[in-house]
């Protein structure tokens, strides 16, 4: 019986352990690093929604598989804009993160347009010019 007891205190302190873990995760501001990932997920993002849009333009996709491509695309980008501003950043990267943010919300916005079939030319051809700033910003995070 006294085992038992044992058992489930061990269990209990890992479960509170891996808890405290991620809330002091959660609750840390984004570093360099971290906002240098969060670019290159956007980056592939924007990138994704572009080589989307030239195949369902070259005849290549279904609308209705484009319309769900896009759907999940649209998801994940508002999953990231909503981290992005949601989430502290350290002192000195401030100014990243605001670009981060804005060009999450340009991204958001175009993969929205997509998924809308709004101007999907227009929408490819934002997305393109977006993965080149994505990249940028990267860059500068990663020096």
């Amino acid at each position: 019986m006294r085992r038992i007891w044992i058992e489930a205190a061990v269990v209990s302190l890992l479960v509170a352990g891996g808890v405290a873990a991620l809330v002091e995760n959660a609750a840390s501001p984004m570093d360099r690093e971290e906002l240098a990932i969060s670019a290159a997920d956007l980056r592939t993002t924007a990138s994704a929604g572009s080589r989307l849009a030239d195949q369902f333009l070259a005849g290549q996709l279904t609308e209705t598989f484009f319309q769900e491509q896009s759907s999940l695309l649209y998801d994940q980008v508002k999953s990231s804009h909503q981290e992005l501003e949601s989430a502290a950043v350290e002192p000195g990267l401030e100014q990243q993160g605001a670009d981060l943010t804005r060009l999450a919300v340009l991204t958001e916005e175009q993969v929205a347009a997509l998924e809308n079939g709004d101007d999907v030319r227009a929408a490819r051809d934002s997305l393109a010019e977006l993965f080149d700033q994505f990249k940028v910003l990267e860059d500068g995070l990663k020096h």
